[in-house]
């Protein structure tokens, strides 16, 4: 369900938004674990606190240009920034975007992420009108992997050692989902 703005839709306990120039010190308080660096193919580390406001100043560009899609995931109640869910490569012939995101630390294991991509597959099937929308984690990124198959996502292969993070090579599982599969899976 939209809030304020169509670019903000609200879940049960959290609500996917545009992000603020606030949020900046929010994302960089919970970017900043090795879990979430060694397990995201793009969060550097040390993350500066820099970055924080490059991604948001980013974010709120590509938005505004229809490119890229990356969300705040924040708390319903007090809409602090609890991590990001991003529809990006979007390929408006075919299409398809593939899905990228993170939760922070203290935040992970109570069903957030899930929660925040239906919300997200939500808005890029019925509001961006997408056919498949994919995500790649790394091998072994097995609650990354839960979150995928819960939000109804298929298994569609292995990339063997296709990225370099934590100075080796690591393997990455792709995954999919279509929108009639979406349809299907959000009305259960």
């Amino acid at each position: 369900m939209p809030h304020k703005s169509k670019l903000c839709f609200d879940g049960k306990r959290i609500r996917i938004r545009a992000p603020k120039k606030s949020d900046a010190a929010r994302i960089y308080e919970n970017v900043g674990d090795l879990e979430l660096y060694r397990r995201t193919i793009t969060i550097p580390k040390p993350y500066p606190k820099e970055e924080a406001e490059r991604f948001v100043r980013r974010a709120k560009y590509y938005l505004r240009k229809g490119k890229r899609f990356a969300f705040v995931i924040a708390d319903k109640k007090s809409d602090k920034a609890i991590g990001v869910v991003d529809l990006f490569k979007l390929d408006r012939e075919h299409k398809s975007a593939e899905l990228g995101y993170w939760l922070g630390k203290r935040y992970r294991g109570k069903g957030i992420m899930s929660e925040a991509v239906m919300l997200m597959l939500n808005f890029g099937f019925k509001h961006l009108k997408l056919h498949r929308i994919q995500a790649n984690v790394f091998e072994g990124n097995i609650a990354s992997r839960r979150v995928l198959e819960k939000c109804g996502f298929s298994y569609e292969g292995l990339s063997r050692e296709s990225k370099f993070k934590c100075g080796k090579f690591q393997n990455e599982w792709h995954f999919a989902i279509l929108k009639h599969d979406f349809l299907i899976k959000a009305h259960d």
